[in-house]
């Protein structure tokens, strides 16, 4: 809906049923840097975080269809696309809307 005072109560009622199904919050961290994934994996789960790794934008992809993550930390400069394509995907697919998406790089801007 283009009014931005509108909720999706529908979309509020299934985030809230899976967050009470698997109550540990899903973190999507999408990098190709295998020591960035790493590093990440360690520190979120010792907070208490699921992490999902994804390698390229494919993967990434595949991944939040089959489970769609909380909050996503994205690489913009990754293998097979990009994180701004990640971004646009994530924000216009129902479940992954309205979760906080943070953009990462390695490339000096």
């Amino acid at each position: 809906m283009s009014d931005p005072g509108y909720v999706d109560l529908e979309d509020r009622l299934s985030r809230w049923r899976r967050t009470r199904i698997n109550p540990t919050p899903r973190v999507l961290v999408v990098d190709d840097e295998e020591d960035f994934l790493e590093l990440s994996e360690i520190a979120l789960a010792e907070a208490g975080y699921g992490v999902i790794k994804a390698r390229s934008a494919e993967e990434a992809m595949r991944l939040v269809a089959e489970e769609p993550p909380d909050i996503a930390f994205l690489d913009l400069y990754i293998p097979g696309g990009d994180g701004f394509q990640i971004l646009k995907a994530l924000r216009n697919t129902t479940a992954t809307r309205d979760i906080p998406i943070f953009t990462t790089t390695g490339v000096y801007l």
